[in-house]
């Protein structure tokens, strides 16, 4: 019978593991153990991007060219991973699907809002227009709408060191493009930040899915099979 062997010191550090990978695999069908693969590695850039962000704000407190930097950059990152994350959940449900092991009530009640938001169509704009690829198009409709304001910064810091400074003008350009292209800005600009505890959500599911396929969970040397 496939395990799962939970190891817990006082400290709070873990290690979760088996003794025997391909009986694991086998039990749980090896695309559902790859799809829920892909989606591990999206949630813990997620979680690595929330941090790197914590660390940040940290460094740079209050309203810092640096900071806002930063914080652009944390966003469209976190945009473009959670659309990723979407996709490999959309992969994992049907996988699960096909081996029996997917419940449609546990998927409403957690997984399934990050797979919808995938969905949305500004989110997916965002995502392939302005997280790893900066849009022409985007830039030309930002640009025409920032010409007509007049003034404008090109480039701030908070002090004559280029990693404490910022292209201004190019970020407001994206984002003011962005905003014709998407039907409610505020919306898709702070939906994010309520989808970040992702790893919770994906752990408990994964625990779900091991129980009903027969995996048996122990607990150091004690077998933990709750039903």
């Amino acid at each position: 019978m496939a395990q799962l062997l939970l190891d817990e010191s006082s400290t709070g550090a873990y290690q979760i593991s088996t003794d025997n990978l391909d009986e694991l695999v086998q039990t749980l069908g090896d695309e559902v153990f790859r799809a829920f693969c892909s989606c591990w590695i999206q949630a813990d850039r997620v979680v690595s991007l929330t941090s790197l962000n914590a660390l940040s704000e940290e460094a740079f407190p209050g309203r810092t060219c640096t900071g806002l930097r930063n914080f652009i950059a944390f966003y469209v990152f976190l945009v473009g991973t959670l659309k990723e994350l979407g996709l490999s959940l959309e992969s994992l449900r049907s996988a699960l699907v096909n081996r029996g092991l997917w419940n449609r009530d546990a998927w409403a009640k957690s997984l399934r809002r990050w797979e919808d938001w995938g969905k949305a169509k500004d989110n997916s704009l965002v995502r392939n227009k302005v997280s790893f690829h900066v849009d022409p198009e985007v830039m030309a409709n930002g640009l025409a709408d920032r010409k007509s304001v007049g003034s404008a910064v090109i480039s701030q810091g908070d002090d004559r060191k280029t990693q404490r400074s910022y292209w201004a003008i190019a970020h407001e350009v994206l984002f003011a493009g962005l905003a014709t292209n998407v039907s409610d800005l505020q919306k898709t600009l702070e939906e994010p930040a309520e989808l970040l505890p992702i790893d919770e959500a994906l752990a408990a599911e994964f625990a779900r899915v091991a129980m009903q396929a027969g995996v048996q969970l122990r607990s150091k040397n004690t077998a933990v099979r709750p039903g």
